[in-house]
């Protein structure tokens, strides 16, 4: 009579309840914490480019095409890295996938606008990059100095369109990702089933 006893009191729904209650992370959470991560290095690579655009002076001639007193880079990259900060929180909080799917959008968003900002500024900078040293004839050293100040800005510009391109991705597939946890018949559902092994005892 005492096995059967072991038998039941392995079946029992308070048996059941402690082995949910150590289940695992929701469905999708390797996903989403994955793009979290990248969309956190992508917000600080895109806060250090833009940190580098602000260092380097460029001349007044060119200011109209620069974007970097927007800060783009920057506001942007805190923005990134507050969403991956809730796609990693969400691997076992269903209210954080919410969240995360929400601020995943938005920072889908804000990386277009960058994406377009930076592009602009680059080739705004690029078109006007002087062919020769008889443009500058003030002295050969302002002009090798022009020259590298325009080059970086391209070339950082780039690399910021660049993380940009990388945020957006990461964050549409970590939105993407937030249904399997959202969506009811995406998860199992183990407490219908001891509600229903409870109701068979009691009947």
């Amino acid at each position: 009579m005492a096995q059967p006893q072991a038998k039941n009191q392995q079946n029992s729904p308070s048996g059941q309840n402690q082995q949910q209650y150590h289940s695992p992370s929701l469905k999708g959470s390797t996903a989403r914490v994955i793009t979290g991560g990248a969309i956190i290095v992508m917000g600080v690579f895109e806060i250090l480019w833009a940190i580098v655009l602000l260092a380097v002076p460029l001349d007044i001639y060119y200011a109209y095409c620069t974007a970097d007193y927007i800060g783009w880079g920057i506001w942007g990259g805190v923005f990134a890295i507050v969403t991956g900060s809730f796609g990693i929180a969400s691997r076992r909080q269903r209210c954080m996938v919410i969240v995360y799917m929400i601020l995943a959008i938005i920072a889908s968003v804000i990386a277009g606008g960058g994406l377009i900002s930076s592009a602009v500024a680059a080739d705004c900078v690029y078109r006007r990059l002087p062919k020769n040293d008889i443009y500058y004839t003030s002295s050969y050293f302002e002009y090798v100095n022009l020259m590298h100040q325009l080059n970086t800005h391209v070339a950082f510009y780039i690399l910021l369109a660049a993380t940009f391109v990388i945020q957006s991705l990461a964050a549409i597939i970590g939105a993407s990702f937030t249904c399997v946890a959202v969506c009811p018949e995406s998860n199992n559902q183990p407490q219908q089933v001891m509600a229903k092994e409870a109701g068979k005892k009691l009947n």
